[in-house]
């Protein structure tokens, strides 16, 4: 890999949403960034063409950074969409930080400037994140309890604390070879097992308070889709195997969601008057899917960033 010559990168990930895209990448217009990754995930050609048409519009407003676009022709997730995008931008020099982006966010000004200067204060510091406004709620962290596969937005014991990949600045030294996320993970828990890795290799993870992204928030997968509820459920399940220490702390990891998911798959069936939750509970826990993962939209899914 050649040496990084350059500071601060900005990915953002498009499925069948280039409007949405179009507003986040203009937020970014005036920001401290040298380069912006427009990946789409969509395998459509009317997405692609209106990626290049926004990256020439973006250049002839003076955005003061190089706009790229990367088409995939099949939907690589987010992790894989992710992780080839920082594969293409090692390949010509690289950069010191990564900007993960959600296509439903919007970076206030200064906000990038903001988290590259969390990260350059503490050498230490690896990730850093603002807070994220989706509705009512707005915060930084999120937790994790590996033992049930339960997520919370305040502090519970057993759980530790993540940040989500909504708004992510990233620092290069702790991406490895094979890019920031395990590429097991589709969609859904990627985030949640990056944060620990980091962690684990002695990496700080830092909120930034002063800094508020608006996110839509599952403005595509939407609530209560095959989609949503099959991936989540699915990257749950990969996180009892990823999170695990050794096959006691698997197995034991594996019978808490027993335990705890048909629970959440029955609270939702419920709220939502729908059988879906628990359908997807069965195909993820059978290994099979219903639902696409490549190639035209997909009908449960509504069109953003990420998905």
């Amino acid at each position: 890999m050649s040496a990084v010559v350059r500071d601060l990168c900005c990915i953002v990930l498009n499925h069948f949403g280039a409007e949405r895209t179009a507003a986040c990448a203009r937020a970014l217009l005036g920001q401290t960034l040298d380069t912006l990754y427009l990946v789409d995930n969509s395998a459509d050609a009317a997405q692609a063409r209106a990626l290049h048409v926004l990256a020439a519009a973006l250049e002839d407003d003076g955005a003061g950074f190089d706009v790229r676009v990367l088409c995939h022709d099949r939907n690589l997730g987010f992790a894989g969409g992710v992780n080839a995008a920082v594969a293409v931008d090692r390949a010509s020099g690289g950069h010191r930080y990564y900007l993960l982006l959600n296509n439903d966010a919007l970076v206030p000004a200064g906000g990038v400037a903001a988290l590259r200067g969390a990260l350059g204060a503490e050498p230490r510091a690896a990730l850093a994140s603002p807070r994220i406004r989706t509705g009512a709620r707005c915060g930084c962290w999120l937790y994790y309890h590996p033992m049930l596969g339960h997520i919370t937005h305040r502090p519970s014991p057993w759980a530790f604390p993540y940040l989500t990949g909504a708004c992510l600045l990233i620092d290069a030294a702790f991406i490895d070879d094979g890019g920031p996320f395990d590429e097991t993970f589709f969609f859904y828990g990627e985030d949640v097992l990056l944060t620990w890795r980091v962690r684990q290799q002695g990496g700080l993870a830092r909120c930034v308070p002063d800094v508020v992204v608006d996110h839509a928030g599952s403005a595509s997968s939407g609530q209560c889709t095959a989609f949503y509820e099959y991936y989540l459920v699915r990257g749950h399940l990969l996180l009892a195997d990823k999170l695990a220490r050794n096959r006691w702390q698997r197995y034991g990891y594996l019978l808490g969601r027993i335990g705890y998911l048909p629970l959440r798959a029955l609270r939702r069936c419920l709220r939502f008057q729908s059988l879906l939750p628990a359908r997807a509970l069965w195909w993820a826990a059978a290994g099979s899917s219903p639902v696409p993962a490549a190639g035209a939209q997909p009908p449960m899914a509504r069109a953003s960033g990420r998905y």
